[in-house]
């Protein structure tokens, strides 16, 4: 369920954005089109992610790079690259693993006329 924080009067939804540049793991994997369980899963495996993860009370939290949740902040559309995607169709390729990577474009909110 999303909240809604005011914050120097404008209204902010956090969809799984717990403060800054962290994440609800499980809400992060839904916004990229990851599998629920991704950063459970590199995080009891101890597997190399170019983020940082950690666990509080039973809860998986993820810490994006700042230019990375700049692109978010920014209202960038964020989704996991497939093997026959074009990068070249994306504006910027965030390389989560080695083996997963995502991209980012303007939507259409964002897309200068």
């Amino acid at each position: 369920m999303s909240k809604i924080c005011i914050n120097n009067s404008k209204h902010y939804i956090l969809d799984g954005l717990v403060s800054g540049n962290i994440w609800i793991a499980s809400k992060l994997c839904f916004r990229f089109g990851l599998h629920t369980q991704f950063f459970n899963a590199i995080h009891r495996q101890d597997y190399s992610i170019n983020a940082k993860i950690f666990k509080t009370g039973g809860i998986v939290f993820v810490e994006l790079p700042k230019e990375i949740q700049l692109m978010i902040d920014k209202g960038y559309v964020s989704l996991k690259l497939a093997p026959e995607d074009i990068e070249s169709d994306f504006d910027y390729i965030y390389e989560l693993t080695n083996n997963t990577k995502i991209g980012f474009y303007k939507g259409l909110d964002n897309a200068e006329h």
